[in-house]
């Protein structure tokens, strides 16, 4: 299986597309019922990236401004309010995030057509692409959030369940003996590539997981607010420095060291692979003392870094795996085109944390 093959975050800038007549009716009412945003002064509505997972964004040229509209499709009230008055917070202690409009109820959500609504500031840059500098400011930017989070007003901290974020050595090897018992069916239950994928990296998938059970490394994360998603794609820098943090959906309680680990997996690999497209030939140890020269803490990142970052990788692997053999989780499975991509990255974290 290769590794270090281009992903979904190799592209520096955000994908647009038109909206659809639908979607461009639903956005041009909110906006005119509930901020006041007059039709006539809409010049055009525009969908950012491709698929609707969790949320959808929208791009809306007026007159005088530009918005980002984000429809959400899978939160529930109580969870998204304090996320939003969290990125209210991090803006008043520096941390560049888009400013969150209230509507004219003076809400920061909105209901309508079934959905959650919200409007940001539409922040202009690029998405981290990993050259030195960028690596350095996105490492530092990502030690000042996450010691910001751990002393967020109570009334920030959402009620998502944190136990969730925690990876379950037992639930999974029970999930793997399924798997495994269900063999036959995997060339149904996935398509071509994905199949090949996973059947030549099950043997790493079994390693790793046994990895995790015998060095019982699950005390090691406390649980804290953290940003559980922080890939290149969530940093929009100008000039070399970080111009936004985006997606505040994905604060939430979850063990800290976990995600700042798998955080700068994800940002040690897009530097690799912005090495890669220039042959530029990057040493593994060249890129990480890069990003720790950014931090001014020397145990942010923990020694056991990569195997921290495989925990969350791990994580999710068997929670899209999960969708596919047992019932209950189904809707998982609309993560299917990620697996090859958490495969490659069981191996890939070896090589950037230098194991």
């Amino acid at each position: 299986m290769e590794i270090f093959c281009p992903d979904k975050y190799q592209n520096s800038q955000p994908n647009f597309r038109l909206a659809t007549d639908s979607d461009k009716r639903i956005v041009t009412d909110l906006l005119g019922y509930y901020y006041n945003v007059p039709a006539d002064q809409i010049t055009s509505v525009k969908q950012v990236g491709e698929a609707e997972i969790n949320s959808n964004n929208f791009l809306v040229n007026t007159s005088s401004q530009q918005l980002i509209v984000k429809r959400l499709t899978a939160h529930r009230q109580c969870s998204l309010l304090p996320k939003l008055r969290l990125y209210l917070w991090l803006h008043k202690q520096g941390i560049p995030v888009p400013r969150v409009y209230k509507n004219s109820s003076q809400k920061f959500l909105t209901s309508l057509d079934d959905h959650y609504w919200c409007v940001l500031q539409f922040i202009d840059g690029h998405f981290f692409v990993g050259t030195n500098l960028e690596t350095i400011e996105a490492a530092r930017v990502t030690e000042r959030l996450f010691e910001l989070l751990t002393n967020a007003p109570e009334n920030c901290t959402p009620d998502d369940n944190p136990v969730e974020m925690l990876l379950n050595p037992t639930e999974c090897q029970t999930l793997v003996n399924l798997a495994e018992n269900r063999r036959e069916e995997w060339a149904t239950l996935f398509v071509n590539e994905i199949e090949t994928v996973l059947s030549d990296g099950w043997p790493i998938v079994k390693q790793c997981l046994n990895e995790l059970t015998v060095n019982d490394l699950l005390a090691l994360s406390g649980f804290s607010l953290s940003h559980i998603d922080l890939h290149p794609h969530n940093l929009l820098l100008c000039n070399n420095l970080v111009a936004a943090v985006l997606d505040f959906e994905s604060f939430r309680l979850a063990p800290r060291k976990i995600m700042v680990s798998f955080s700068a997996f994800k940002l040690l690999r897009q530097a690799f692979m912005y090495g890669k497209s220039y042959n530029i030939k990057f040493a593994p140890k060249e890129l990480l003392k890069t990003y720790l020269s950014g931090l001014s803490r020397s145990d942010f990142l923990d020694a056991n870094a990569g195997l921290l970052a495989r925990m969350e990788i791990l994580r999710r692997l068997f929670y899209i795996l999960k969708g596919n053999f047992c019932a209950e989780n189904a809707n998982a499975k609309k993560w299917n085109m990620d697996i090859p991509m958490h495969m490659r990255a069981l191996r890939e974290t070896r090589l950037l944390f230098g194991e």
